[in-house]
């Protein structure tokens, strides 16, 4: 979870198999007031299941009812739940963000980055960005069978206006 992170709406199939009607409606009432939570009573149209089963929460995808995305919630403990749905709702957002401006990183553009990658003697050696491309290709090392690197980007502003941006980093599991 991020603080102040935009998020992406869930639509939300739940299920209540313990039938424990107490549980169900406090999360009904707690989840009603959420930008990033619908809750809907029916699977169509819904991006993922919640189900109530043995006295815990499940998420799962809209298709597998039975494996869980993260790990089983206790019932009593909503407020771990409503976390969890809002940092899958995050995750969301980001997986679905696309970009179809034209790129801001070419020649003659008032925006300049530079990248760098660390070489071994611990010294930084510029990455030029290949003419005509709008991409810029890492060339980690692969030591002791785990692929390594370190890179540095500096952006230059060129121009007479603030640009605001902000560095998002993804792991390889794609956590936010």
């Amino acid at each position: 979870y991020v603080d102040n992170f935009l998020i992406a709406p869930l639509q939300i199939h739940f299920m209540n198999k313990d039938e424990e009607v107490s549980t169900g409606i406090q999360l009904k009432a707690q989840i009603s007031n959420l930008p990033y939570v619908k809750l809907l009573d029916y699977a169509m149209g819904c991006d993922y299941n919640l189900i109530l089963e043995d006295g815990r929460f499940r998420i799962t995808l809209r298709e597998d009812t039975i494996r869980p995305l993260v790990k089983t919630i206790p019932s009593k403990n909503i407020p771990l739940l409503l976390k969890t749905l809002q940092q899958i709702s995050q995750w969301e957002f980001v997986k679905h963000l696309r970009n179809k401006a034209p790129n801001y990183f070419q020649e003659n553009s008032f925006i300049e980055i530079d990248t760098f990658l660390m070489k071994e003697d611990k010294s930084w050696s510029e990455i030029p960005l290949q003419k005509n491309r709008s991409e810029i290709v890492l060339p980690f090392m692969k030591q002791q069978d785990q692929w390594s690197g370190k890179v540095k980007f500096r952006l230059t502003n060129k121009g007479r206006h603030p640009v605001y941006c902000s560095l998002l980093y993804l792991s390889s599991t794609f956590g936010v």
